[in-house]
């Protein structure tokens, strides 16, 4: 997936777990007016082998609020 738009989920109140989308070069989210914060879930994934390196959003050129 290369471009995502999340918008007009009034009642949403979390983002999902997008990070992990390696080839994602745009996102857009609005419209999410339950949404007060963007905490790590919105980046990181609970992996089991904590030794590893992971970068979030290797691709992304923009992100749109």
């Amino acid at each position: 997936m290369v471009s995502l738009r999340i918008n007009n989920c009034e009642y949403c109140v979390t983002l999902p777990s997008l990070g992990q989308l390696p080839s994602l070069k745009y996102l857009s989210i609005s419209g999410m007016a339950m949404l007060e914060t963007v905490g790590s879930e919105f980046y990181y994934v609970q992996r089991s082998d904590t030794n590893s390196s992971f970068q979030p959003f290797p691709s992304l050129e923009r992100l749109e609020f």
